[in-house]
């Protein structure tokens, strides 16, 4: 499996982008990049699911991400969500300014 696939009503491919990113924050008004072990409760995982696969799926909405990860176990939904991070990583650390 390529980091962030995952099969859903298709395979599908999460990807961390800039794109979902907005979309995150405009959905939510926190900063994806901000989670930090924040993925425990559904309110929290199903919008960064949605905002990682709309980069593949511009009219995705959330509700339709929603229903397909209905049937996927939460462990899968982790994995690849882990997976697309580590993998993409687009964002390094900020040097410390002294």
């Amino acid at each position: 499996m390529e980091p962030g696939t995952i099969m859903l009503d298709k395979e599908r491919h999460m990807r961390l982008n800039i794109r979902g990113m907005k979309a995150y924050k405009k959905l939510t008004g926190q900063e994806l990049t901000d989670l930090k072990g924040s993925l425990k409760d559904a309110e929290t995982i199903i919008p960064v699911c949605w905002a990682l696969l709309v980069w593949e799926d511009a009219d995705l909405t959330i509700e339709s991400a929603t229903e397909m990860m209905e049937i996927v176990p939460i462990q899968k939904l982790m994995k690849a969500i882990n997976e697309c991070v580590a993998a993409d990583s687009p964002l390094p650390q900020s040097p410390a300014t002294s």
